[in-house]
Order: C-alpha cells, then structure tokens, then sequence
C-alpha cells in the first residue's frame, strides 16, 4: 500500500505541517496511504485525508506502520523505538524566538514533560528550523543529534501567497472592510493574574492610531488557542478574532501587531508590519512562566510595560528610524527564506526515498 504517513494535525498549534496538506494533490503522493492523527473526526481536511481519532487503535496502528510520523509538538502515544526504515519529522509549532524553550527553561518544566521531550528528540530524525537564532536554539535545547532542516517555517507559506481573497471575505465576515487593523495577541499564561489584571480601553489606541498614521483604525483581539475559553477579560470595544481558526490568516489581515512574549511579533516585522511589545507582567513573566532569549530593551521596536508608555511611544515613532533597525535586525537573526518552505520539505522527503 506504499508508504504511509502519521501525521499530527494540531490545530491548537501553528501549521508547520502543512507542507503536507499543500501537496497531497501531487501526483507522486497518490498511491501513498495518508493517515492523519485528529482529535475531532469532524476536522475538515482535503478529502483525500484519512482521518485517525488520536489516542484509538487506529492510531497506534498507524504509529506502528508508518513510514514516517510527522508532528509539531511532543506527544507521549509515541512508542518507545522506531521500526528499521521507520523516520520522524518534528516540525515544532513555534519559532523559538523570544521565549526560552525546552531545556533552556527545564527548570519550569514538568518532569514528566521533561521526560516526554528527551524520549521525542532521541526518536527524532529531522527538525525544521526557520533562522539561524532557531537552528542554535534546537542544537543547544531541544535533546536532539538529528538533522535541521534549514527550510524555513511551512506555515509561512501562506503569508507570501496570493491570499487576497480569504482577507477580503474575512474582513467582510467581521465587518472590517477599509479598516486598519490593530491586532492584540498575548501569549499563553498557565496563572490567572495577567488577565486578571488587564484593563484596556481600545479606544485609548485607535484614537492614537488614527492621529499618528491616518485612515480609521480598529482593535481586535486574538487570543492564545489555551486561552480562547476565558471569559474574564476586560477589554472595552474590541473585536475578538479568537474564533478564526487560521492564525496565519488573521495575520495577513491586520496592520500592527501588539503582543507580549509571542513569536507573532516576529512574524510581524518579516512581513514589514509595525509590531509593538506589551507586557504589563513581564517581571512577573520572566520570575515565574519562562526566561527570555533576548531583553526587551534589545528589540528593534517599542516595547513598553504600560499602555502610557506605549501609546507615548507609539504617537513619537520616527517611522523611518524604525524601518532601517527592523531590517537590520531582521538580517542579524538570520531568517531563512520563508516563501516556499513546503516544497523544500517535501524535495528533502523525496529525495532521500521517505516518501
């Protein structure tokens, strides 16, 4: 039945799977058979897909004869060893950029997630990466003698491609049409206290917004998928896009980008957006929920630990000054090219006879 493929879809997680998605047309990929590991049945893929509850039968099945997993985060249905001629694709479901990852931050960790993720690097054979910072990241913390991949981030691809259309229909859907789009994305907390005491007024920006760069402004929020459940958040006159499953997307559509600790406000500058940092807990952050790799006093935009600050910032910004340190910084981190990451992934694949 040819080769046979186990991969995770998380949709919680960002896409870097979807270089798999993206080629299941191809005609060299027919006579594989395609399982692939969903925790809903209803989940709409490609309908050439076949769907595997995660944690069945099914699924260890499919762990046991397929010829190559692929997954985006740690999962412990794994077995303990691989069969002869039997791979592992991890794709991470991040870009490592500002928040200190797995054994660089072991000592916030969970044992046993400790111990999940050594048992995962040791069965892994490949790992994408999408910059050099990353790649260090991975060589250094991930428990992992595997190759990297020097692809770039699949889940990219959909921000270089032509996607006018779904921006318009979702545009259209939350009524946004002519509008610049302020996007708020905090990060994941695991305590209650951040938002607990968060209070902002959206107003506050769009006034600021408008004076400064023009056109009419609106604030949306966009929550962390574990956080999308919370119903004790105070902020006024905003238009909460948590509902939107594509992340990707809802990036392609807004203007700036205000976020914490989040790689979004990296993937913001590579798409020549104006990104700005917000992190009215970040001592709190860095004592109890995870170290950064980079100060914020290092980043090439505003970032401030108050809307005061901030919105002051934001209304004194030479525009100029802040697009020439952008690039500068952006070819410091060393990105790799991100407009065709998928096809990279699968001529690997091909070429060395996985798939």
């Amino acid at each position: 039945s040819g080769h046979r493929f186990s991969i995770k879809n998380d949709n919680t997680a960002t896409k870097n799977n979807n270089w798999y998605y993206h080629y299941i047309p191809d005609a060299k990929f027919k006579n594989i058979g395609k399982g692939v590991v969903v925790n809903d049945l209803n989940t709409d893929l490609p309908k050439e897909i076949k769907k595997v509850k995660y944690g069945s039968l099914k699924h260890y099945y499919h762990l046991i004869t397929a010829r190559l997993w692929v997954d985006n985060v740690r999962s412990g249905l794994k077995p303990p060893f691989k069969r002869k001629k039997q791979f592992y694709l991890q794709t991470w479901h991040g870009r490592s950029y500002l928040k200190c990852v797995e054994k660089d931050v072991e000592e916030f960790l969970d044992s046993g997630y400790v111990l999940k993720a050594k048992q995962d690097g040791k069965l892994s054979d490949f790992i994408i990466s999408g910059s050099e910072h990353q790649t260090k990241v991975i060589k250094r913390a991930f428990w992992f003698n595997g190759e990297i991949l020097k692809t770039g981030l699949p889940r990219d691809d959909a921000l270089f491609k032509d996607n006018r259309k779904d921006i318009e229909d979702l545009k259209q859907k939350f009524n946004l049409k002519d509008k610049k789009i302020i996007l708020y994305a905090p990060s994941f907390r695991t305590t209650n206290s951040f938002y607990e005491n968060l209070n902002l007024d959206a107003n506050e920006f769009i006034k600021v917004f408008n004076k400064k760069f023009g056109g009419e402004h609106v604030f949306c929020l966009r929550l962390h998928p574990n956080d999308a459940s919370r119903k004790d958040l105070k902020i006024k006159n905003c238009i909460d896009l948590t509902s939107v499953p594509d992340s990707q997307l809802v990036l392609s559509c807004s203007d700036y980008i205000i976020s914490d600790y989040s790689g979004m406000l990296f993937d913001g500058l590579m798409l020549n957006k104006f990104s700005f940092g917000f992190a009215p807990d970040y001592y709190d952050y860095i004592k109890k929920e995870r170290h950064l790799y980079i100060d914020f006093k290092d980043l090439p935009f505003p970032y401030e630990l108050n809307t005061t600050d901030l919105l002051e910032k934001i209304k004194n910004l030479d525009i100029k000054k802040y697009k020439k340190e952008v690039e500068l910084y952006n070819k410091n981190y060393g990105f790799y090219d991100n407009k065709n990451s998928s096809k990279k992934v699968k001529e690997f694949l091909q070429k060395n006879n996985i798939v």
